[in-house]
């Protein structure tokens, strides 16, 4: 019985230590990045919404970054804020630092970085995933979480130990 909770334990953790899967980038000014591969978090017939939660340890800055893989619909990028809403009844709007387009395996994908203030990191760090809402090619995208919900949760958890 021992043997049998030691290695139900052992897996918990190292099923928790595997989801913690930081990547490392030393750019050459001398700033260095901690930052997650993009996961998904909303699909649609149109559009594939992932996140990713970055951190620069030189300034302690963090930004999330959205990544949208467009299916069936006319290459744009993205504009304005990224309205995001959680389980809490406050939502926040995050003013983008920059868009781009970008060809991710073959594919276009429209991406945004945005800077996180206190309270955003508070939000994302606490509530789960419900919507999220972006301005494309002049037309507001609302999308519902499909899955990852905790995602932003998760990555917070794994930047701080």
């Amino acid at each position: 019985m021992k043997t049998l909770i030691s290695i139900l334990f052992l897996q918990i953790c190292i099923e928790g230590y595997s989801q913690c899967d930081i990547k490392t980038n030393h750019i050459p000014d001398g700033v260095t990045m901690k930052y997650f591969t993009p996961k998904p978090v909303a699909k649609t017939k149109n559009h594939e919404a992932g996140l990713s939660l970055y951190y620069n340890v030189n300034t302690n800055q963090y930004t999330l970054s959205i990544f949208v893989l467009l299916k069936n619909t006319i290459k744009s990028e993205l504009s304005g804020n990224l309205i995001i809403q959680t389980t809490n009844h406050a939502g926040i709007s995050l003013t983008p630092h920059i868009h781009k387009m970008v060809k991710m395996n073959g594919n276009d994908v429209a991406t945004s970085v945005y800077y996180l203030s206190d309270r955003d990191i508070i939000e994302l760090k606490t509530y789960t995933l419900k919507t999220l809402a972006f301005d494309m090619n002049g037309e507001i995208i609302g999308l519902t979480t499909t899955e990852n919900k905790n995602l932003l949760i998760n990555e917070f958890k794994c930047l701080n130990n």
